[in-house]
């Protein structure tokens, strides 16, 4: 004998579709033949009490009627969004114009090291490049008794 019926098929002959294979099995097995009969009488069974508990709630009064809310709690929920963009707006707004300040405040120390330190370059080259009045007549002298090819002393 073959193996039972399964899901899918007893769907199909529920719906009322004719199977060949499924309705000569359920000519052949009686344990299918019997589930079959029992899902068509439960089925029978439901569209029964469906019917009737439809019919009873034609009559039947609602406990409370069904309200939407109303302007009560509408009004508060836009009065809590304003305020909350009355809040949020400026609060972003002054969170970027601090934003803005603080970058603005970084690039203008950054050039300030910058202009600080040519300064100090060029004072310390001017450093490098003056001789005391003093020491003028040996420099004078001591360039000019160098020869040309000769490393300067001068560092």
């Amino acid at each position: 004998m073959n193996a039972h019926l399964n899901d899918e098929a007893f769907a199909a002959l529920l719906a009322g579709e004719q199977v060949e294979s499924a309705t000569h099995h359920l000519t052949l097995c009686a344990h299918c033949r019997q589930e079959l009969t029992s899902a068509r009488l439960a089925l029978g069974q439901l569209r029964i009490a469906s019917i009737d508990w439809s019919e009873a709630q034609q009559f039947a009064r609602p406990v409370a009627p069904a309200q939407s809310p109303g302007m009560a709690w509408r009004m508060p929920r836009f009065a809590l969004a304003g305020i909350a963009l009355a809040v949020l707006i400026p609060s972003a707004w002054f969170a970027h114009l601090e934003q803005r300040e603080a970058a603005q405040r970084t690039a203008a120390t950054l050039a300030d090291h910058t202009r600080d330190d040519q300064l100090l370059n060029a004072v310390r080259r001017e450093l490098a490049e003056e001789v005391a009045p003093s020491m003028q007549p040996l420099m004078i002298d001591q360039t000019a008794t160098q020869p040309e090819d000769a490393p300067s002393q001068q560092e």
